[in-house]
């Protein structure tokens, strides 16, 4: 997957403070005038609207703004957000989209974007499925601006009511498992398998 970060001073950083996992994923969006006028002052205040209404088990207080990313940090996690007025390169977010059997219109839909949100979880002693649950929290309310069209993750590009109505399990001390892993189905001369994106068996 593209990484817009990579030698960056944003990955130099990151790795220095993170010693566990690092989860980073993509929201689609189409450019709004007014986030761009306001410096995405806008949209991140909507988003931190959005996670103080959606999570509220989660403190938020703790949050700064520098340019276009938006930081919280959260018990010995980081949650980021960075604007990117910019599509993802060489159509690979609408190649993946394909793989998607459950949204139709996946690809369609995919190829209007023109700008993305990167979401990422920086974490320091804590396991994969803490920082999996704050990504999936981060995600699931930024799906909720009006111009976020899909999410861009395990191989795929997820439609947004999916994935939000997948992560209010959550609610009920349940693992989100339909937000961290995609099921993908094949056919070979074996006849029909199954494979996954986002687990390691």
């Amino acid at each position: 997957m593209w990484n817009p970060f990579e030698g960056s001073f944003f990955v130099l950083h990151i790795q220095n403070w993170s010693t566990g996992p690092i989860l980073i994923m993509f929201i689609l969006r189409l450019r709004r005038k007014s986030c761009k006028r306001a410096g995405n002052v806008l949209c991140f205040e909507r988003i931190k609207k959005n996670l103080k209404a959606d999570w509220k088990d989660v403190d938020w207080r703790k949050v700064t703004k520098e340019g276009s990313a938006l930081v919280f940090e959260v018990d010995d996690m980081m949650l980021c957000f960075s604007y990117f007025d910019a599509p993802v390169p060489d159509k690979e977010a609408e190649y993946n989209a394909e793989n998607n059997y459950l949204w139709p219109e996946a690809v369609e839909v995919t190829k209007t974007h023109v700008a993305q949100l990167c979401v990422a979880v920086l974490s320091r002693n804590v396991s994969i499925v803490e920082a999996g649950e704050l990504f999936v929290k981060g995600a699931s309310s930024c799906l909720k601006l009006a111009n976020a069209i899909g999410f861009y993750a395990s191989g795929t590009v997820f439609e947004p009511k999916f994935y939000i109505e997948a992560s209010t399990v959550m609610k009920e001390d349940t693992l989100p498992i339909l937000n961290w892993i995609y099921f993908g189905f094949t056919r070979g001369k074996q006849g029909p398998g199954i494979y996954t994106y986002g687990m390691t068996a």
